[in-house]
């Protein structure tokens, strides 16, 4: 069987690397193919790439491809430690080469449908299936997995300082500062300011002036930034302190005000208090006097003695966040399982740009091995500060860890942390089970937290997902449960062998974003805003069979609507008296009651006696949201107002007889009503597939809430990609009647596994508010299949060897057809040469190796119309195959297959190229 080669990208020495195909799961191994012979001059090349975990990373190595390297051929790139495959190329360095030296960067007989390899176990490695009988260890893979600490995990086992929980989240405590001479030091007392005897006291935290008598005080504007007495600290939230003011009113004001000159308090007369509490942001503040004097004249003087005017501010303190606190874990978390810490994110809100949140971890497989709280770099003077922070673990896997979380801030503002989300590789133990060839056999395993399934295979399941990546958030408990194992045995015709599929149940979690709603799918009323959904606002004219209240309390007229010329108009009547109208009377003019609205937009023309009467526009609340009186016309008057009614009314401001000769009147005409829709629907006009869903478990959607209105979600499932039969669409009980709200939610899939669905997404608004769409998750349990080898029950290990297998290719990289045998000799170890048999239509084959290095090899052929079998000599890679450690690479052998046209000689009944 053979694969197409994935390119991910080419490169052309002295013109650079243009990117190329990739995969989007898994990683397939990386070879540079020369696309003509390489030059006189040897190069060496490194590639920036994403893993086969997507993660992003440079080798720290280069690859040497020597000079006059033949085209075509190949030379596998060196990747980092743990890595066994790319998804993609995004960089390529090259040192040397010649100019016009050219090779592309692929992937080489490698996809879909490999088989799985057999591995040595390791006694350190989880053994979760005890108690069964003629279990034999293999093939340990690797899963990456996830799990989040909410805040809440931090308010137990752990030490803090200076930090509080608020329920929420962490954020640092407050305290109180007093101010010191440093903080109290200025005093501006120049003549911007005003005359008078200026006192600091720093041991009682007070301030006094003394206005001066018989001086000349000129009026100061609010805006003059001469100060008086400062205060200066590097930032708080909060300021007390106790007053005493005595100041002519009609001349003087007391205020305290902050750095950008804004009046936070004031007072004037006669006044005293203890305990003023003043609540602003900032890292400067100043208690002044200023002169108020009249305009005309500016200056004022002060009476002689005795006269007292003065004040005083005492017992000053300041409060403010703390500058720096920490979160410590005292309780090491545990996984048994683990294989590696690999990254952290940190969930956190800053307050600015002085604040930050940061995080060690101390780590180790022991509690008396661990690495003391260090950063990224294994040193304490370093830390976790950014999400996707790569762990480091030393040489340890780091099956013990525990977090400190430090907040810092600048006194005015504070951090907020939230959670810390952890990813690792978990170690998942698959094995194999011996059992009779005559019966099949069940039995119960009970395993913890990673369910196990062993059952027979089918011909459709899949050959080379052998493990599937998922992120699984583990805020609930370990699940423990008993696990039922079906084995099924398979005969064959030559030897018996069985054949034992497996299948393991793992959690997979779909995410869904706003984005992935944006093309092709059925939208209403719904608008793609900042990677989110809202609703979209829409524009529609008012009913015009509206309302019309002429009794007394609104006015003698005539009032007229014209809904053909979308026109309202009222006429005053001559020598006619009006009597004044209270601003808060409910009777009204024009009405119109809607469901709800952002604003109003009409024109208007108004010719009436300013003294006596006023057009106003009203809201639900009874609130004049605008208003015009006079003569004055416009078009395209937008007044912004959420509310569920607005009426236009023609008030009398004061009595008055109009007189015999008299026209005046109001017109508003052109109404438009500016709101959010009642309903908005995004729907999916499609289906959604996942082949080996087992099961739909938990729905969950993120959205912003707003008044009056909701988000909801169905879904629609159907397990056959035609779509019949169906669910239809419905909610969390299997029915149409209900649907998802936000949150977390179980479901009930009414029966269907899931193969198949597609989601729809239900706006609700009272017109004046929008909700926000941010995403939907579903949890869905998956059937990962294993597809292993035929395993000979009458043959064993011992006696026979280890299975290596591969494919059997010729010099130009594609498999050899026909052949039948494949024969490894080995010059160095006598009596280990060995047979193993071929698939003469793909060229996978299989054999038994043990104990030696094998450093010849043929391949036997049928060839149609001879009457003999062909024999081709080993060619290129591998050189020999090293069997000497009992546990050798599946891997293809290379064979020169010459035309066969070529002379031949025959030895015994083989023809031998």
């Amino acid at each position: 069987m053979a694969f197409d080669a994935v390119v991910f990208g080419t490169y052309v020495v002295g013109t650079g690397f243009t990117v190329g195909d990739s995969i989007s799961s898994g990683g397939f191994r990386c070879f540079i193919v020369p696309q003509a012979t390489i030059g006189d001059a040897p190069l060496d090349v490194t590639i920036t790439y994403v893993d086969q975990f997507g993660n992003s990373q440079t080798a720290d190595v280069s690859t040497s491809v020597e000079a006059y390297k033949t085209s075509g051929s190949h030379i596998e790139i060196a990747l980092n430690a743990g890595d066994t495959g790319i998804r993609s190329v995004s960089a390529v360095s090259v040192t040397g080469g010649t100019t016009g030296d050219e090779f592309t960067l692929e992937s080489w007989n490698e996809g879909l449908g490999g088989s799985l390899a057999l591995e040595s176990s390791d006694a350190s490695q989880p053994d979760s299936n005890t108690g069964l009988i003629g279990v034999r260890e293999f093939s340990p893979a690797m899963l990456l997995e996830e799990e989040t600490e909410n805040d809440l995990m931090f308010t137990e086992g752990v030490t803090t300082l200076n930090v509080d929980y608020d329920g929420d989240m962490f954020m640092l405590q407050t305290e109180q500062i007093d101010i010191y001479p440093e903080n109290s030091s200025h005093v501006d007392t120049d003549d911007g300011f005003l005359p008078g005897m200026f006192t600091l006291d720093n041991s009682t935290m007070s301030m006094k002036l003394d206005l001066a008598d018989e001086s000349d005080y000129n009026k100061v504007d609010e805006t003059y930034m001469n100060k008086g007495f400062e205060i200066i600290a590097s930032g708080f939230i909060q300021i007390t302190f106790d007053y005493d003011v005595v100041l002519n009113s009609s001349y003087f004001i007391a205020e305290l005000v902050d750095s950008e000159g804004t009046v936070k308090w004031s007072k004037t007369g006669t006044a005293s208090g203890t305990g003023q509490v003043v609540t602003f942001v900032d890292d400067y503040c100043v208690f002044r006097v200023r002169c108020i004097a009249p305009n005309s004249p500016s200056v004022w003087t002060s009476p002689v003695d005795p006269w007292d005017n003065h004040m005083y501010i005492g017992n000053v303190v300041l409060d403010r966040y703390k500058t720096s606190g920490y979160i410590e874990q005292t309780v090491y978390k545990y996984k048994e399982f683990m294989k590696a810490l690999r990254i952290i994110d940190l969930g956190y809100t800053l307050g600015t740009a002085d604040t930050q949140v940061k995080a060690q971890i101390d780590v180790g497989d022991s509690l008396a091995s661990t690495s003391g709280f260090v950063g990224p770099d294994g040193t304490s003077s370093t830390y976790y500060t950014d999400n996707n922070g790569k762990i480091w673990t030393g040489t340890a896997a780091g099956k013990y860890w525990r977090t400190k979380v430090w907040l810092t801030g600048d006194g005015k503002y504070t951090p907020s942390f939230d959670f810390i989300r952890y990813y690792f590789d978990m170690w998942i133990k698959h094995r194999l089970l011996s059992f009779p060839d005559t019966n099949p056999a069940t039995v119960l395993v009970p395993v913890d937290f990673h369910p196990l399934v062993i059952e027979s295979s089918q011909a459709n399941q899949p050959d080379s997902q052998f493990f599937y990546l998922s992120k699984n958030e583990m805020l609930h408990s370990a699940l423990t449960t008993d696990i039922e194992i079906s084995l099924e045995h398979t005969a064959d015709v030559d030897n018996k062998t069985g054949e034992i599929g497996l299948s393991t149940y793992r959690i997979n979690k779909e995410v869904f974003d706003a984005t992935d709603f944006v093309y092709g799918c059925i939208t209403s009323g719904v608008v793609f805003n900042n990677n989110t959904f809202e609703l979209e606002e829409e524009e529609i004219e008012p009913n015009y069979s509206t309302e019309i209240d002429e009794d007394d309390g609104f006015l003698s007229c005539n009032g007229t609507v014209d809904a053909g010329n979308k026109e309202l108009k009222i006429d005053l009547l001559a020598d006619t008296t009006y009597t004044v109208i209270d601003s808060n009377y409910p009777n009204h003019g024009f009405i119109w009651q809607e469901s709800g609205f952002l604003s109003v937009e009409f024109d208007y023309d108004v010719n009436i006696n300013s003294s006596y009467f006023i057009l106003e526009l009203l809201d639900a609340d009874g609130t004049v949201v605008w208003s015009k009186s006079g003569t004055t016309s416009g078009t395209g008057q937008v007044v912004t107002m959420n509310s569920t009614k607005f009426h236009f009314r023609l008030r009398c401001k004061a009595n008055y007889t109009t007189p015999t000769d008299y026209s005046e009147g109001i017109t508003v005409s052109n109404i438009k009503i500016t709101r959010y829709p009642t309903t908005g629907l995004i729907e999916m006009p499609w289906y959604l597939w996942r082949e080996h869903n087992k099961s739909l478990d938990i729905f969950y959607m993120s959205i912003t809430e707003a008044v009056g209105c909701d988000i909801r979600a169905q879904i629609y499932i159907s397990d056959d990609q035609s779509g019949t039969p169906n669910s239809g669409w419905i909610g969390p009980d299997g029915t149409s009647t209900t649907s998802y709200s936000a949150g977390y939610t179980p479901m009930n899939s009414a029966g269907y596994a899931g193969k198949y669905y597609k989601l729809k997404i239900m706006f609700t608004s009272d017109g004046m508010h929008t909700p926000t769409f941010h995403r939907i998750e579903i949890q869905e349990t998956m059937y990962i299949y294993l597809r292993h080898l035929k395993l000979a029950t009458s043959w064993s290990e011992s006696s026979v060897g280890v299975v290596m297998s591969g494919y059997a290719i010729d010099q130009e990289s594609n498999p050899i057809m026909n052949a039948i045998k494949v024969i490894l000799e080995s010059t160095y170890v006598f009596g280990r040469d060995t047979m193993g048999v071929v698939n003469p239509e793909t060229g996978f084959y299989q054999i038994f190796v043990k104990d030696a290095y094998y450093d010849k090899r043929h391949l036997i052929l049928q060839v149609p119309g001879k009457t003999t079998n062909l024999s081709l000599r080993g060619y290129g890679t591998p050189d020999a195959v090293d069997a000497t450690s009992g546990i050798p690479e599946n891997q293809d052998l290379q064979f020169w297959k010459a035309p066969l046209c070529k002379s031949v000689a025959h030895v015994d009944s083989l023809v031998t190229y």
